[in-house]
């Protein structure tokens, strides 16, 4: 069977962000967020056989010399957990970690400003490549079952355009 790809693009700005809940027609960016064909739910069997979350890399800007701001949201990603429930069967907790993954950039640029502080700007990402990990599942959604999916952290990561694939094939 071919493998199928089914994934959704959220900004992690709370504690628990819920991922799979809107359809390709009334998300934001159409098909650039997600794929989900329905609100929740798949309209087609699927049995799941990995996810990844995708993290893009992190810069941040600070009038402050060597401000280690973006790498707490990396260090938030670590604690996080995933919550997956599947209709009406028991909740999976996962942990998170193991699903990231991301394009792997790394550096530091400072700067001294000609009248203020010294500053910089801070670099960081997941050090896995797309595709190669990801967390190793084995469990199946069917047709038209409700998907609640949630990445939950003890507090905000703060960063945006993470994307969640379901990798799997159709069952």
């Amino acid at each position: 069977m071919p493998t199928v790809y089914v994934y959704d693009t959220k900004d992690l700005d709370s504690t628990d962000v819920i991922f799979f809940d809107k359809a390709r027609v009334s998300a934001t960016n159409k098909e650039v967020d997600t794929n989900m064909p329905k609100e929740k739910m798949l309209d087609f069997a699927m049995r799941v056989k990995k996810i990844l979350v995708l993290v893009p890399p992190q810069v941040k800007a600070s009038g402050t010399a060597k401000d280690t701001t973006v790498l707490d949201s990396i260090k938030n990603l670590i604690d996080g957990v995933i919550t997956i429930q599947i209709g009406d069967r028991p909740v999976l907790y996962l942990p998170l970690f193991p699903a990231l993954c991301g394009v792997k950039a790394e550096g530091d640029v400072e700067y001294t400003l000609a009248s203020a502080a010294d500053g910089s700007y801070a670099l960081a990402s997941i050090g896995k490549h797309a595709g190669e990990e990801g967390l190793p599942v084995d469990f199946d959604i069917p047709a038209n079952t409700t998907i609640d999916f949630h990445l939950k952290f003890l507090s905000a990561p703060n960063i945006s355009r993470v994307k969640v694939v379901l990798v799997g094939e159709k069952a």
